[in-house]
């Protein structure tokens, strides 16, 4: 949790996407390499994204890994 934070504060609870400023539950950590790729929860790996920026994230994360999927098959 404290790299949560940190990351929070560095960003000056900033998206890192859009810009809009986020607290509470509209503050959103993401892994900039996802854990399932191999990213890490160290600090560099961490970024601000608003709720709307992070969905958008996580939706051409997982497209692209159904692409690499179907290339594998």
């Amino acid at each position: 949790m404290l790299a949560r934070r940190q990351a929070l504060v560095r960003d000056g609870y900033q998206c890192r996407s859009c810009g809009h400023v986020v607290h509470g539950r509209a503050a959103h950590v993401d892994h900039i390499t996802p854990k399932a790729q191999g990213g890490t929860d160290l600090l560099e790996n961490l970024q601000t994204l608003c709720a709307t920026c992070h969905q958008r994230k996580t939706n051409r994360e997982s497209r692209a890994g159904q692409e690499q999927r179907k290339g594998e098959g």
